[in-house]
């Protein structure tokens, strides 16, 4: 007798179409440029290069660095920047984003469907769940738009889930299929190997055909293999250049998980985790996923960016659990799951529209805007700052990365903690930049203590400013309410007026002979 699946039917459709519209209501509200991240721009100046010069890194007069951790995000930008070489490449990077973070709604939907009990009776309202808090989410539809790689890594995680629940029940094309996206996982981001792994580690105990499983392994051993034998030969290294840059912190983990329990998952969400695997069996495997890639963002020190990016695959995991929990034969659990969720939500909801939790608005447009006015100034060839983004795809001269994201030597000196900058003195005068760009307060009170109005990472090189000199205050440009960019120019160059504003005095800095 053939018989109609549930997912086929009118109201699953209906349901799954509802969570596409919120899904892209979220989307809708982080439209603007200000909410892509002038990060993005990193790795689009690094495609570049790779598409016009063939080299892969960031800075052409330095020897090659693995500046970006998103290798396979930044090859993909390539395409399309040699495809529209005179578009922003935020402009494809921010669709394709909002494209994927709907793909893994649906995949969501589609996940909880499949691994409900058979027995259970409605099978919608428990997929419909899982993707409802997926698509109201902010965290994640904000990094969707932002222009980096995050929601091709959450739908790659996604699909390697509906992969895995395949080849449990008998699918053996899945495979092959499955081999290849842990192979994209493995240098989306450098954890990427660690979640493939994972994911094949449970495959291995769920999956009664082992010996195919362990042909994937192999496969995929091959891979990493070949792939760190690339990353050695090519950039000196075995892991990208950013590791180096942003050491691990165990307190700052800490905080970032503690923000995380209660704005993420409003602490009763990480109650599925418990209740799930005793509902159905592939639940072990991602409750799993869920606990070590949690505390592999913890140890690393988690992130700076709005929201909780690191803990993506956490969020998918805890999602995908929550509404297998709505399964459960007693009605006592469901009803804590439904609280659960419903939290949830609501912490969505809040976290996305309140201001004290309204994810980043940048203002790489100043950047952008410098770094054309770089580019249009004859006797600059090099520009010290900070933020290296949206500056170096308008500026094709060589940046002198204070974190030292592109800067092997940089990344590389000690530092108190994370958030300190490190600094070398001699290996700063003798790349001499002739621009040196920094971020300050408006108002400058020479009564104030200094490092109060400067970056962390920024007050070295102002440092260097003030007790060794070789610089002149040229003026100071808007970049945002109580914010400006401060130009300080080599003594030995003068800016052209016409592009640059006329010399303005500071009595601060003509104190200190700046």
């Amino acid at each position: 007798m053939n018989t109609v699946p549930a997912h086929t039917g009118l109201r699953d459709r209906a349901l799954l179409l509802l969570t596409v519209l919120v899904a892209g209501i979220n989307l809708y509200q982080y439209r603007r440029p200000e909410n892509a991240l002038d990060d993005a721009w990193i790795s689009f100046r690094i495609a570049r290069n790779l598409v016009e010069h063939g080299v892969l890194t960031y800075d052409l007069n330095l020897p090659p660095v693995e500046g970006m951790t998103n290798m396979l995000w930044t090859l993909m930008s390539a395409v399309w920047i040699f495809m529209f070489p005179a578009l922003d490449p935020i402009i494809v990077a921010r669709m394709l984003g909002a494209l994927l973070f709907l793909a893994t709604v649906i995949l969501t939907y589609s996940i909880v469907l499949k691994l409900q009990p058979a027995s259970h009776g409605n099978r919608s309202v428990p997929a419909f769940m899982s993707s409802l808090l997926v698509a109201s989410n902010g965290s994640l539809a904000y990094h969707s738009m932002s222009g980096l790689e995050t929601s091709l890594w959450m739908a790659l995680f996604a699909f390697s889930l509906w992969l895995v629940h395949q080849i449990l029940h008998g699918n053996a094309r899945a495979r092959i299929h499955l081999l290849a996206t842990l192979c994209a996982l493995a240098i989306t981001r450098p954890e990427g190997v660690l979640l493939s792994s994972l994911i094949l580690a449970g495959l291995w105990l769920l999956d009664s055909h082992r010996s195919a499983v362990v042909r994937l392994m192999l496969g995929y051993g091959l891979f990493v293999a070949l792939i760190e034998c690339f990353r050695f030969l090519y950039f000196g290294d075995l892991l990208p250049n950013t590791y180096y840059a942003k050491p691990p912190s165990g307190s700052l983990g800490i905080n970032y998980l503690l923000s995380y329990l209660l704005f993420g998952v409003a602490v009763i969400g990480v109650f599925p985790i418990f209740l799930a695997p005793t509902i159905a069996r592939m639940t072990i495997l991602i409750a799993g996923i869920a606990v070590v890639m949690a505390a592999g963002a913890v140890l690393s020190g988690g992130d700076w960016m709005p929201g909780f990016r690191r803990f993506t695959i956490t969020t998918l995991c805890i999602y995908v659990l929550a509404g297998i929990s709505l399964c459960h034969q007693s009605r006592y659990w469901q009803v804590i799951s439904g609280a659960a969720i419903a939290a949830m939500i609501v912490m969505n909801i809040y976290t996305a529209s309140s201001d004290k939790f309204e994810f980043g608005r940048f203002t790489h447009r100043s950047f952008a805007v410098l770094g054309q006015t770089a580019e249009a100034s004859s006797g600059v060839s090099e520009v010290a700052l900070l933020d290296i983004g949206n500056f170096g795809w308008h500026f094709s001269g060589s940046v002198f990365d204070v974190a030292g994201l592109t800067d092997q030597h940089l990344a590389r000196l000690p530092r108190q903690d994370r958030e300190s900058g490190s600094w070398d003195e001699a290996y700063f005068r003798e790349r001499s930049p002739e621009l040196v760009v920094i971020a300050m307060a408006n108002v400058i009170d020479p009564q104030a203590p200094l490092w109060a109005k400067v970056r962390s990472q920024e007050q070295p090189m102002l440092n260097s400013l003030l007790l060794r000199g070789g610089y002149t205050y040229h003026a100071a440009y808007p970049l945002a309410e109580t914010t400006y960019l401060y130009v300080f120019v080599r003594n030995d160059l003068r800016l052209d007026e016409e592009q640059w504003g006329p010399r303005r005095q500071s009595s601060y800095f003509t104190e200190r002979g700046l």
